[in-house]
């Protein structure tokens, strides 16, 4: 995983030795990286509401000072997982030649691939207190990704803004509904078959407002 925030500047240290920026970056990537993982380690036995500040600095073997260092709160780290995920989506698109302007929808097939090995802990983060959370947030991101999307991609549709907001209220809203019951299931069906369908269903609503897309999958 990339360090974040990384630049091309030096900064000199006590010695006089001049060492990369890059390395203190990486240093901090790795322990919010810590941090959100002992997250989600402990949800697996104890509800989010449940969990203290002090749990997870122990968890993930840091101090709570460390941990206030680089989040105000446990809200904080569950919001930078939301963001990392998004991070995530816009690194696959640009790795993988993924227009999201001409496929609106790609969100899906990365949704689909990146979950599917590592369901269980998909599993865990939307249960109990912490699973209100992570759909809201989750909802929120992917609609902002879609919405960003579709009003560039959007070719010949409404121009009503209400018509445009409900569609990317409905179409997240029913990923997020297919997404969190394939989930809980145990993500039996390939990846490839979820996305296929719902964009086969997902598409037909679109078409009906007079999208067509540049790109599908």
């Amino acid at each position: 995983m990339s360090a974040t925030g990384q630049t091309r500047r030096f900064v000199l240290e006590n010695s006089g030795r001049r060492t990369k920026q890059p390395e203190i970056d990486r240093r901090s990537a790795r322990t919010r990286t810590a941090l959100l993982r002992a997250l989600h380690g402990l949800t697996e036995d104890k509800d989010y509401s449940a969990i203290t500040v002090g749990e997870i600095a122990a968890a993930a073997n840091v101090g709570r000072s460390t941990f206030y260092a680089h989040f105000t709160s446990k809200d904080d780290l569950l919001g930078s997982g939301i963001s990392r995920l998004s991070a995530h989506i816009r690194d696959w698109q640009q790795r993988e030649g993924v227009d999201g302007t001409a496929d609106p929808l790609a969100f899906s097939t990365f949704m689909f691939q990146f979950v599917k090995p590592q369901y269980p802990l998909f599993r865990s983060m939307t249960r109990g207190t912490v699973g209100k959370i992570v759909f809201a947030r989750l909802t929120g991101m992917l609609c902002d990704m879609f919405r960003a999307n579709l009003r560039k991609a959007w070719a010949g549709g409404s121009a009503d803004p209400a018509e445009r907001e409900v569609l990317v209220r409905h179409v997240i809203g029913a990923f997020m509904s297919i997404f969190t019951w394939w989930v809980e299931r145990g993500a039996r069906e390939p990846a490839e078959v979820m996305d296929a369908t719902f964009r086969r269903l997902t598409l037909d609503g679109m078409s009906s407002l007079g999208f067509k897309a540049a790109a599908t999958k």
